[in-house]
């Protein structure tokens, strides 16, 4: 009988002089003309309970990473590309406790936040989206909110906070 290594459980993987510390960052080192990957993890959530949809009502969260220079007044410009992007279905109630997502962009630099601003936006329907809303704008928005990103590559969207501190 053969007598195997014993099988060990690890975040971190490494390819050549890289650490990878999840499946797609060695998918991304590992892809031929792929450079990087990054993710960015968003808080999002309401200040205030608001009138734009009922409490059990189901409605599109959509999320999405932009450079900064590909926004105008805090929306994307008509060309612009998002960097990542997510949707997620969600409920008034959900939004006041809070919903944390991840954001994953891949491609040149991906994995340099500096300059990136995260745009967040509800809007009636189910989480459907094809390419996870990577395509959307929010020009049906009922709420909308931006943030630009930290170092730490964490960001909280909320949307009221402007309502909620005048209140």
């Amino acid at each position: 009988m053969l007598n195997a290594p014993p099988l060990h459980k690890t975040k971190e993987i490494r390819t050549g002089r890289q650490r990878h510390d999840s499946w797609t960052s060695l998918i991304a080192a590992t892809t031929v003309g792929l450079e990087s990957l990054g993710c960015v993890t968003v808080g999002v959530r309401l200040a205030w309970p608001g009138d734009n949809f009922s409490s059990d009502e189901h409605v599109r969260l959509i999320v999405q990473s932009y450079r900064q220079e590909d926004l105008v007044d805090g929306l994307p410009s008509r060309y612009a590309r998002p960097r990542g992007s997510s949707q997620r279905e969600v409920t008034r109630r959900q939004l006041l406790a809070g919903v944390q997502m991840s954001l994953v962009s891949v491609g040149d630099n991906a994995d340099d936040v500096s300059g990136t601003v995260v745009v967040a936006w509800l809007e009636v329907g189910r989480a459907d989206l094809e390419f996870d809303g990577l395509r959307s704008r929010p020009d049906r928005a009922l709420c909308l909110a931006h943030q630009a990103v930290g170092a730490s590559s964490r960001v909280s969207v909320v949307f009221g906070a402007e309502r909620a501190v005048a209140a």
